[in-house]
């Protein structure tokens, strides 16, 4: 018989799978629990309710984008290390949609992540604030320097996702070289923040 972790980490694979293949809103307990070969009590012992296990699912999310990030070097190349950290973040939007969706978007409205979740998140700002201090040490607040990086890299990658799901002429702009035109933002606030 498996253990209580291995069970609830075959159920949290499980709804990630579900989670990527039919979104957020999709996710249900009933079918998680045949997906894992579960009863639905079985979900429900070791989430506590299906916000249990959107609330594990988001601090997991939160655990994967704080690895990926922590692979881009910090090697004192200022703006180039950020430009990596910037990319490392759109890439992970990109391949993991509907993580993300979950993590950022309200993509399932009746969830609200807890207040110790959502602290747990900023742990991935902070890296970005972290990052920011070291490359500029003579900012008056490199929090507030982080944040307008981190609300373009967030604005540019929702705009990019929304896109790729409803095309149209939302941001027409986008269907040549998405990833150019990323980088080009990012670019230039970061030149303007280095010049201020």
């Amino acid at each position: 018989m498996p253990s209580p972790a291995t069970t609830r980490g075959s159920l949290l694979e499980a709804a990630l799978r579900q989670l990527e293949e039919r979104g957020p809103a999709a996710l249900r307990v009933r079918d998680l629990a045949a997906a894992a070969g579960q009863s639905t009590m079985g979900v429900y012992h070791h989430f506590g309710s299906k916000q249990g296990l959107l609330e594990q699912l988001y601090l997991h999310g939160f655990e994967r984008l704080g690895q990926r990030l922590g692979t881009v070097p910090d090697d004192g190349r200022g703006r180039e290390d950020l430009l990596a950290f910037a990319l490392a973040y759109r890439a992970f939007a990109l391949e993991h949609e509907a993580l993300y969706g979950l993590m950022f978007e309200r993509a399932t409205p009746d969830f609200v992540p807890s207040d110790a979740s959502r602290l747990a998140g900023l742990a991935t700002f902070e890296a970005l604030a972290v990052r920011i201090a070291r490359w500029r040490p003579a900012a008056a607040d490199p929090a507030a320097d982080a944040h307008l990086v981190w609300a373009a890299m967030h604005g540019l990658v929702t705009i990019e996702l929304m896109h790729a799901r409803w095309g149209g002429p939302i941001v027409a702009h986008l269907q040549g070289a998405p990833e150019q035109h990323y980088v080009r933002a990012v670019a230039a606030l970061l030149a303007a923040l280095d010049g201020a």
